[in-house]
């Protein structure tokens, strides 16, 4: 598979003329690794987008199986050592830490400079580049999901897939995004896969 470098040229409209102008990003903590494996498995491989993965908690458990359990030679670890990583399309990004992302589209590894979490930087940071072209996927999760960061993804035209709570092990994310939002799919994990398919090749 030959990826995409994405070369951020328009962003008002989440147009990337000639690169990539779309980006999944799943984000999730206590309990979404299982959710995460079934989700995957629900992709075929190629997906026209950019993957962007932020799991607390559990990310140390999928991380020692990430050469095994997809089957996905597109996963690819961000961090210090790798240095900034151009997204691509079909290609996973996965870190153990924070993660931010700069005006041309690279992918880096960085230290916290305030309270923001993961999930709120990375969620305002995409909205601002690709705009209709984020598509968020919302697993299990301890702690409530930020209201800003939803509230910037979808002012912003993207989409919002939240995983059912009823078969989260952990609902308390998914739960306050419904609480205060109408998300555009409330899925069970089998079915998301597929949903992004569709939606990344619509946008």
């Amino acid at each position: 598979m030959v990826g995409t470098t994405a070369v951020i040229r328009e962003n008002k409209a989440g147009k990337v003329p000639g690169g990539v102008d779309r980006v999944v990003v799943i984000l999730g903590g206590k309990g979404s690794a299982s959710a995460f494996r079934e989700l995957l498995s629900g992709l075929r491989k190629g997906i026209q987008a950019p993957v962007i993965v932020l799991i607390d908690n559990d990310m140390g458990d999928i991380k020692g199986e990430s050469s095994l359990f997809f089957g996905y030679p597109e996963i690819q670890w961000v961090s210090e050592d790798t240095g900034p990583q151009p997204l691509e399309n079909g290609k996973i990004y996965m870190s153990l830490g924070l993660l931010g992302i700069d005006k041309e589209a690279n992918l880096f590894s960085q230290t916290a400079e305030d309270d923001t979490s993961r999930s709120d930087r990375i969620l305002l940071q995409t909205a601002r580049l690709f705009g209709k072209g984020v598509v968020a996927v919302i697993l299990s999760c301890e702690d409530p999901v930020s209201a800003t960061a939803i509230n910037s993804l979808l002012s912003s035209g993207g989409k919002c897939i939240v995983q059912d709570p009823s078969e989260a092990k952990y609902p308390q994310g998914p739960v306050s995004v419904l609480k205060h939002f109408e998300v555009d799919y409330l899925l069970h994990t089998s079915l998301i896969g597929f949903v992004l398919q569709g939606l990344v090749m619509k946008h």
